[in-house]
């Protein structure tokens, strides 16, 4: 989230987190260079100015319109610990609000699900009826992510971010590891512990089609939410361990290796924190740790089935 000055070339960027996740990593990555460059992004794709245009701004040549004058040294970077669901900035002081790669998770808990880790894709979620009321509950959050900038930003202000969705072939990404991470965990789990119990490693993830994501920009007659929404492009990104391996630059066991590790990164904190409701953290720590070793050679027998390409809407709306 930025804010530009009203009387100086300088930016002010609101980084916002949970407090319970790792803000020394987003110290590490989010940096003054790196928002600078991103700023320069969006001015050279897009246009969008996050400091004041003056007259003579306005009369440049288009054709020296390649650049601004961002720096590192004039952007100021703070944080918030408050859930992205709410508002992290007061009423009306943003010019900018950027999301990527996180509204798939959701706040909203719909109940357990006995046949799978992902909560909206039919792959784990097989009950028609508990994955529509999944489906409902991620609408319902991404409408209130979706009003929370809206009073964020200043009139005029846009929102700029990445939505996760389905893939070309209709699962969520990492879906098809999730299974097989969930069945190798079932084969495991302890015999004196009923299966239902396992329903509770529930990963609350939401991938949203165009039109529920358009949903969250055209649905807030009631709150007096007016947005122009200038684009929304879907776009499928590839894994990059599987171009090495496309390219025999890794085997399928080094692939598998790195597959396991990247869902491990993603997933695994929510499962374990749910496994540590039935078991003590070193017995579940070591049950998960078997079921990933357990996934590695299926994965390498037929890697094709278990890439990580990514899928996503860029969305960028405007407060009008």
């Amino acid at each position: 989230m930025g804010s530009s000055s009203s009387n100086s070339n300088s930016l002010e960027v609101f980084l916002g987190d949970l407090p319970s996740n790792p803000w020394g990593t987003l110290v590490d990555t989010v940096t003054p260079e790196n928002i600078a460059t991103m700023s320069s992004c969006l001015y050279n794709h897009h246009h969008l100015h996050l400091f004041p245009r003056t007259t003579a701004d306005d009369e440049e040549d288009e054709e020296e319109k390649t650049t601004t004058t961002i720096s590192a040294s004039n952007c100021f970077v703070y944080m918030t610990g408050r859930s992205f669901y709410e508002c992290c900035a007061p009423t009306e002081s943003l010019d900018l609000s950027f999301s990527m790669a996180a509204v798939h998770w959701m706040k909203s808990y719909a109940g357990d699900i006995p046949t799978g880790l992902y909560a909206t894709d039919p792959l784990h979620n097989t009950d028609s009826k508990l994955l529509q009321a999944w489906k409902e509950a991620g609408a319902q959050d991404w409408m209130d992510f979706t009003q929370a900038r809206y009073q964020e930003l200043k009139v005029g202000g846009r929102f700029i971010g990445t939505v996760a969705c389905p893939k070309t072939n209709g699962h969520f990404p990492g879906a098809t590891v999730g299974r097989v991470v969930y069945d190798a965990l079932l084969s495991r789990f302890p015999s004196s512990f009923p299966q239902r119990d396992l329903a509770a490693c529930v990963l609350p993830s939401c991938g949203r089609s165009r039109d529920e994501v358009l949903a969250g920009f055209l649905n807030h007659q009631d709150s007096g939410c007016s947005w122009d929404v200038e684009v929304c492009e879907f776009h499928e990104t590839k894994d990059p361990a599987r171009e090495a391996l496309d390219r025999g630059d890794i085997t399928p066991t080094e692939y598998a290796k790195i597959v396991t590790k990247s869902f491990r990164a993603a997933a695994h904190p929510t499962i374990l924190g749910a496994l540590t409701k039935l078991l003590p953290v070193t017995e579940a720590e070591r049950l998960l740790n078997q079921a990933y070793e357990d996934c590695l050679d299926v994965i390498a027998a037929n890697p094709e089935l278990y890439n990580l390409d990514v899928s996503f809407w860029y969305v960028m709306a405007q407060k009008i």
